[in-house]
């Protein structure tokens, strides 16, 4: 990861800012055991962005002591490749009195299911033993 390497090395003196939110999507997991410059946090960073794609400022909240290596990782991983950037997705407000009788009812519907599942696993069991 030559890219990498190079690049963090030129933008290690560099404050950096994020001006817009944008959304990060690995398209590739790095291999972390070709990098030099790594840190924990970039090994964090790397597997929540290759389940979803995640907003850059999602991601600074999650890690608010390390702000600037947030900064560092969506910089590096755009310039050597392994991720792209796109606008993020404005949150889609719902009215409250909706959202809340969908999320009663979610939990309703969820906690049914789980007693269902419940009741299974313990019949079952029970046949067993």
């Amino acid at each position: 990861m030559l890219a990498w390497d190079l690049s963090s090395e030129g933008i290690k003196s560099l404050p950096l800012q994020l001006e817009q939110d944008l959304s990060l999507r690995l398209r590739r997991y790095p291999n972390f055991t070709q990098i030099e410059r790594i840190s924990p946090l970039d090994m964090q960073l790397a597997t929540l962005c290759a389940l979803a794609p995640r907003s850059v400022r999602e991601l600074q909240r999650l890690f608010a002591q390390g702000e600037q290596e947030v900064l560092r990782f969506v910089v590096l991983s755009v310039l050597s490749g392994l991720a792209v950037l796109a606008p993020a997705a404005p949150l889609a407000l719902a009215p409250v009195g909706v959202s809340d009788g969908r999320a009663r009812a979610e939990v309703r519907s969820t906690s049914e299911a789980s007693l269902a599942k419940r009741s299974f696993f313990k019949a079952l069991l029970g046949k067993l033993f």
